[in-house]
């Protein structure tokens, strides 16, 4: 992670980048550098799924969307839609959530 981690600051722009899915791989904390990133980098963005789960079905399933409040700089302003998915809500899964909530991201169960 060392390596990736400095090659980070040579992320490209995504300018046509709509719909993007990311691994638990993109998801890894504890400040989300890569996932902090590759939002940064899309400018286009509108719709976010993150598969943070091994094996073919995720059991929980939720939606998050941008709260009224303020919208964070960090992320497009295109972004309607984060999907996560997952098999339980663990630690790591409860990091990436309160991650995104950092970022005024409120998410439902569906």
């Amino acid at each position: 992670m060392v390596i990736f981690t400095r090659d980070l600051k040579w992320c490209p722009t995504f300018n046509k980048l709509k719909n993007l899915i990311l691994n638990d791989y993109w998801c890894m904390g504890p400040s989300f550098d890569a996932l902090s990133c590759i939002l940064k980098h899309s400018p286009v963005l509108e719709k976010l799924s993150l598969h943070l789960f091994k094996g073919l079905r995720a059991n929980v399933k939720m939606k998050g969307s941008y709260s009224s409040m303020e919208r964070s700089s960090v992320i497009s302003e295109h972004l309607k839609v984060v999907d996560v998915k997952c098999c339980v809500v663990d630690e790591k899964v409860a990091e990436v959530l309160k991650f995104l909530c950092t970022l005024n991201i409120r998410f439902c169960f569906v």
